[in-house]
């Protein structure tokens, strides 16, 4: 086979195994990108080459080999320069930056993504790269801030073309984002809205992944409107997709929602079951935040139990991560916990010794909630 034809073939094959990822079957999208770098590797055609890699972090990313994704990634990044093409460079730090926000490294994935919109000069680059910053705003709870972005991507997403798949998922991704900021406010109507209108749109593009991603939101929309039931079939259908499109990050959370509503039901054996399965999943992801929730939630399994040795442990855990990302609030809450179960315990004086730590860390951080929550403590067992 002539080298023009092998790089026809090679390109034809990789913008077949795309098409086919956006609509989230990575496992067959995988096989065809070998295929393509197989033919690739055969002629030294670096673009392709290039592309695969590319397309194969992306792939990982989505599996949750987060360490993998990045040795893809620079693998491309190294080839693209070799090829002098800026503009596959920005899309590769892109995805990058996505990884260390996966990874709760929110300031260099920031940074990253700021980088991106004042270099963008395609309007739908821009646009992606102010929804991550705006994510990550989010995470960080600079919660007007990261509305702002929302809505300034929306504006902008609103005058390109409407019937391209691919603004559609912007669109759609907007959407579901601006819900869930009105969801950290309670507001579950609004945030609801957003939520199904986003959905409708995902389904008119066979879009998998998203679709999965609102059911779980309306999951949490009913589980603070206390429809309980509802939360946890709306769990249940996220959980289904994400399997069937192997998304760990997805069944993950999904895991937690289920738990979290078999332990609102008092069915703590369940709870801890589903929980620990989310925790495997994202001990394995390695987000040290995403870990703690789940350390958190088992706590209070343990201490419900009556397990009250595990429940020290797992607050213990958390704490001592809250110490490594300086995570001071979530360090003062673990300390509060602590002293909760060592109360639980009858050892009184252990458990002020706790109060007062997380109380003195409060005060640093003027916490006045939490502040308040833990004088009140303080104050019974004092008396």
């Amino acid at each position: 086979m002539k080298i023009e034809n092998t790089q026809e073939k090679c390109d034809e094959i990789l913008e077949n195994a795309r098409k086919i990822f956006e609509k989230s079957d990575f496992a067959k999208s995988k096989e065809l990108i070998l295929e393509a770098m197989e033919l690739a590797n055969e002629i030294n055609y670096k673009k392709g080459i290039a592309s695969g890699n590319f397309l194969l972090g992306i792939i990982s990313f989505e599996g949750g080999d987060y360490e993998c994704s990045l040795n893809y990634y620079k693998k491309s990044v190294e080839l693209y320069r070799e090829l002098n093409n800026s503009l596959m460079i920005d899309s590769i730090q892109y995805e990058i930056g996505l990884v260390y926000y996966r990874q709760g490294r929110l300031m260099e994935a920031l940074d990253i993504f700021k980088k991106n919109i004042d270099n963008s000069t395609i309007i739908n680059n821009k646009i992606i790269a102010m929804h991550q910053c705006a994510n990550v705003l989010f995470d960080m709870d600079k919660v007007n801030e990261a509305l702002d972005m929302y809505n300034e991507a929306l504006n902008l997403i609103k005058n390109a073309d409407q019937t391209d798949q691919v603004n559609k998922k912007f669109y759609a991704n907007l959407l579901h984002e601006i819900g869930l900021v009105y969801l950290s406010k309670n507001q579950t109507d609004i945030a609801e809205n957003y939520f199904i209108k986003s959905l409708d749109i995902k389904k008119t593009i066979e879009y998998n992944q998203g679709i999965a991603r609102s059911y779980y939101c309306l999951g949490n929309v009913y589980e603070i409107k206390n429809s309980f039931e509802k939360a946890s079939e709306y769990y249940n259908k996220s959980l289904k997709i994400f399997k069937e499109i192997k998304d760990p990050y997805g069944e993950a959370i999904s895991y937690e929602g289920i738990g979290t509503i078999f332990y609102i039901e008092g069915n703590l054996n369940k709870a801890e079951n589903f929980l620990l399965k989310s925790f495997s999943i994202r001990h394995k992801i390695g987000n040290i935040i995403d870990i703690n929730i789940i350390l958190e939630k088992l706590g209070f399994i343990y201490l419900k139990k009556g397990d009250l040795d595990q429940a020290i442990k797992n607050f213990s855990d958390s704490l001592e991560n809250n110490k490594i990302i300086r995570n001071q609030i979530g360090m003062a809450n673990d300390l509060y916990f602590i002293g909760l179960v060592f109360e639980s315990k009858n050892e009184i004086n252990n458990s002020l010794n706790y109060l007062n730590l997380a109380l003195e860390l409060a005060k640093q951080l003027k916490d006045t909630q939490l502040i308040e929550k833990i004088e009140k403590k303080i104050g019974t067992l004092d008396s």
